[in-house]
């Protein structure tokens, strides 16, 4: 079977799909690996797939959400390295709850 070339799309969310092209495949065998292939690597169905091959359609992915209430990192790195805190206890606390803390710690010693 003869390859059609190494194929390379660059997402908006940085990842790279390669995949190397070729023609359908036929058989039991080969069509559930494509259908791995394609559900657990690439995370797309075959319509999606051959529409980005094809005509350069990006799939769309949802955008990673951040965490609405996370700390900054050197804030939980300070509560955590500094006043000792563990991570469950910095977890649990808002931005404000932190840096008062913090501050506690600064202006009291504990």
């Amino acid at each position: 079977m003869r390859s059609a070339g190494p194929w390379v799309r660059s997402g908006s969310h940085g990842f790279r799909l390669r995949a190397l092209l070729r023609p359908p495949a036929r058989g039991r065998a080969r069509s559930s690996l494509w259908a791995h292939i394609l559900r657990d690597q690439l995370d797309t169905d075959e319509a999606t797939f051959w529409a980005t091959v094809r005509e350069g359609l990006l799939p769309q992915r949802s955008t990673p959400s951040q965490p609405t209430n996370s700390l900054p990192t050197e804030l939980a790195l300070l509560l955590h390295n500094r006043v000792g805190l563990t991570r469950q206890e910095i977890a649990a606390m808002t931005k404000a709850e932190a840096v008062d803390r913090l501050n506690r710690f600064s202006t009291e010693g504990g």
